[in-house]
């Protein structure tokens, strides 16, 4: 790959910094994406991507200041990270999630919630303003406030304040229709 992004360059000068930055930052480009990703693969394709985008752009890059070009490429990274995990949350799946992990047989009558109401909150969250979703989605799999604030580039005391807005939203969603209070059935 990296002859592919050498050939993009103009002159053997920049060809040979090229070389050199990637060299010595794309381990950390991995590891960031991989930090988001947990995928090997997918960490692999995320730092393909960036030095891609590099090389594309190699004149616009802050290449004579090392520590700028560090946080770019780990930003660039876990940017392009989220972003793909977003898009994986996005697609449709072809089997129903639900019915693998609530199948109609295996829900018990006096459920606390139904699997209508399951399909309601998968809808409602995929509704919200990506603002507070990506939030929520991201303290969903696991990552904590600090990660996830870090991550998305805002304070965690944004992040925080995003996660309770959305609670609430979803909160109001679902009491709204039926008028119940506990939220439960």
């Amino acid at each position: 790959m990296l002859t592919l992004y050498l050939n993009m360059l103009d002159t053997d000068e920049e060809r040979t910094c090229f070389s050199g930055i990637y060299e010595k930052y794309k381990r950390l480009v991995y590891y960031s994406a991989w930090q988001v990703l947990h995928d090997d693969g997918l960490a692999e394709d995320i730092l393909q991507e960036v030095f891609l985008y590099v090389a594309r752009n190699y004149s616009k890059l802050p290449v004579e200041n090392r520590h700028k070009l560090a946080r770019y490429l780990v930003i660039s990274g876990k940017a392009r990270a989220v972003n793909l995990l977003e898009k994986q949350s996005r697609e449709i799946p072809t089997e129903d999630p639900i019915e693998e992990e609530f199948p109609s047989e295996d829900i018990p009558e006096d459920a606390v919630i139904s699997r209508t109401r399951v399909e309601e909150l998968m809808h409602l969250v995929d509704d919200l303003d990506e603002k507070y979703r990506l939030p929520l989605e991201l303290l969903a799999r696991g990552a904590s406030y600090e990660e996830s604030a870090s991550l998305l580039g805002i304070p965690e005391p944004t992040l925080r304040k995003r996660i309770e807005r959305g609670r609430k939203y979803l909160w109001e969603k679902v009491n709204e229709n039926d008028g119940n209070k506990d939220g439960l059935v």
